[in-house]
């Protein structure tokens, strides 16, 4: 069909780099992929995870404030965002 390649597309190429820490795949030693330097600096990929999402917490628990209690601005970001994907 014309206009159809078969380059992937940038996020395509990223999405099993971003799935495998999350299934518990082994992170190498060694790599140049900043997202898994990032994911190997942290200590695993909970623990990336984890800072991700008191990032993304602290942004937004002062705008929603008058809105949600703290815990729940927590739990609406686990849902809301690809936590520890980016």
């Amino acid at each position: 069909m014309p206009g159809l390649t078969s380059t992937p597309s940038p996020s395509t190429k990223r999405q099993p780099a971003s799935t495998a820490p999350r299934a518990g795949a082994a992170l190498p030693a060694e790599t140049d992929d900043a997202y898994i330097q990032k994911v190997i600096a942290a200590g695993s990929f909970q623990n990336y995870e984890r800072a991700h999402l008191n990032a993304i917490v602290a942004s937004f628990a002062p705008k929603l404030s008058h809105l949600l209690p703290p815990e729940l601005v927590r739990r609406v970001a686990e849902y809301a965002f690809h936590v520890g994907d980016y």
